[in-house]
């Protein structure tokens, strides 16, 4: 089967299906969501951070409680 998937221009209140999924793949390629480096070589992306706490927020409105959610975040550098 495949998982639930969205693309980081869909609408960001998000559908039944999706909220119960037991995992979700958020695509932001092609987004212009830009990494950044800080000075201890730590990656980061804004943008990106910013659809996961909408998602975030729109489980916890929908009733799923916090300790029923996880974030996993990779990223290409993990794989290279």
């Amino acid at each position: 089967s495949q998982l639930p998937h969205v693309h980081c221009d869909d609408n960001d209140d998000f559908d039944a299906t999706e909220l119960d999924a037991s995992m979700l793949l958020i695509d932001t390629a092609g987004c212009e969501m830009y990494e950044g480096i800080n000075a201890a070589g730590s990656r980061y992306n804004e943008e990106e951070a910013k659809i996961v706490c909408a998602h975030v927020k729109s489980l916890l409105k929908h009733g799923l409680k916090a300790s029923e959610i996880a974030v996993i975040t990779p990223y290409n550098g993990q794989v290279e």
